[in-house]
């Protein structure tokens, strides 16, 4: 582990540049902020080496991990935090590094079982170990906090107190927000009472979590999610049932923006668990089924569209793709149930699929499945993980070719026999 030092600052002319791109940012301009970063991008292809002289493509590669966040891109995202936490280690800056990898474990939580976390959660640990403990308060933050959430899921709920009133008792970073760090932590207080059975100091750390800001602002969400969680633990049917139309109202489309396919795929499974608790009425239960199956295929879509753009901006690597791929797998293993629900809508109807995504795996009529690694070619020639769901839908026509992966895979194993 390199010794923590401050590297030489970037340019003038590159913050200002990453700094006009931001503005355009903030102000809703997603496109003119791509375009900047991707200038910086552009700017650093003939700088030199030494990763100290890299700050351009730092500075485009952060902008675009920023704007893609908040985008619902996530998947892009992780790929870049990785490579920007990279560089500060190998430049010897270990605070920033912290602080992109304590970004980078709270992104993979939202995208995996929080189990799945904790080799990443290891590895921030061993950078903060070489800081002084007033140092990288924010990528602390988030590790004790998602310690907090590991033993929780563990049912070690003193571990989990203890995490907590470290990361109450530490100042608030530069760069974080007194409320939100207070927020974060109710919630978390609040799933710890709710595994232990006390529903009623549940309901009061959520009450009090939700009194600190806006109702209508992002963490309105994480509060749901963790309603939705104390609702399913708690067994009272009309509990689940008020909180799960509530969930599903947040899923339907709305005016003012509809929830990304992120929020939704993250929301929907647990919406869906606690309406047949409730004994709600089966139509709301399809309903919800249909929202967080169509919010499922959507996320298969966008980790295959990363897959096939991050090359262009020269950061795919083996690493990337593994452990992309490891997510898509996730996303397959944890939302079975609502995956087989999508075969079932391949089976009755396969024009039932969402915005526009018959028409991309369907050209033709025909499913073209790879008979090796069963993912399905839409019209745009992009291989989707999905042939193992139509291969049980009867009905369809399917037929077998072969992906340009695995015929790579294939004639190297002919040329080897």
């Amino acid at each position: 582990m390199p010794s923590p030092m401050v590297p030489p600052p970037p340019p003038e002319w590159a913050r200002e540049a990453y700094r006009a791109a931001s503005r355009h940012l903030d102000a809703g301009r997603q496109a003119e902020a791509e375009a900047g970063y991707r200038a910086l991008l552009a700017r650093s292809e003939a700088a030199p080496s030494d990763p100290a002289d890299r700050w351009p493509e730092i500075l485009g590669l952060t902008g675009l991990s920023v704007a893609w966040a908040r985008r619902g891109r996530q998947f892009e995202a992780l790929v870049l935090y990785r490579r920007i936490a990279a560089h500060f280690l190998a430049v010897g800056d270990v605070v920033r590094a912290a602080g992109v990898m304590g970004n980078r474990c709270l992104l993979l939580a939202q995208l995996q079982p929080i189990r799945d976390v904790e080799p990443a959660l290891v590895e921030l640990e061993g950078v903060l170990a070489h800081l002084p403990a007033d140092e990288a308060a924010v990528a602390r933050d988030a590790n004790d906090i998602l310690h907090a959430a590991l033993a929780t899921d563990h049912r070690r709920f003193a571990e989990a107190r203890a995490r907590l009133a470290a990361h109450d008792a530490r100042p608030v970073g530069a760069d974080s927000s007194a409320m939100l760090k207070r927020r974060t932590s109710l919630t978390l207080v609040a799933l710890v009472h709710a595994h232990e059975g006390d529903l009623a100091m549940a309901d009061a750390a959520l009450e009090e979590a939700e009194r600190l800001g806006p109702p209508g602002d992002g963490f309105a969400l994480i509060a749901m999610h963790a309603r939705l969680d104390v609702a399913k633990l708690s067994g009272d049917r009309a509990r689940q049932r008020e909180v799960g139309l509530a969930g599903l109202e947040a899923m339907r489309p709305h005016p003012e923006g509809d929830l990304d396919a992120g929020w939704r795929a993250t929301l929907g499974g647990l919406v869906v668990a606690v309406l047949e608790a409730s004994g709600a009425d089966p139509a709301l239960v399809r309903e919800a089924q249909d929202r967080h199956a169509s919010a499922l295929i959507q996320r298969m879509v966008e980790i295959e569209d990363a897959v096939r753009m991050l090359p262009t901006l020269g950061v795919a690597d083996l690493d990337a793709d593994h452990e992309l791929a490891v997510i898509r797998d996730h996303l397959v293993y944890t939302h079975e149930a609502a995956l087989e629900h999508v075969a079932r809508w391949f089976e009755a109807a396969p024009e039932r699929l969402p915005r526009g995504l018959h028409d991309r795996m369907l050209p033709d009529g025909w499913a073209h499945v790879c008979a090796w690694c069963q993912r399905i070619r839409p019209a745009d020639g992009t291989w989707l993980p999905l042939g193992q769901l139509l291969r049980r839908a009867s009905t369809l026509q399917v037929t077998h070719t072969i992906c340009p992966g695995c015929s790579v895979k294939a004639f190297r194993e002919l040329a080897t026999v």
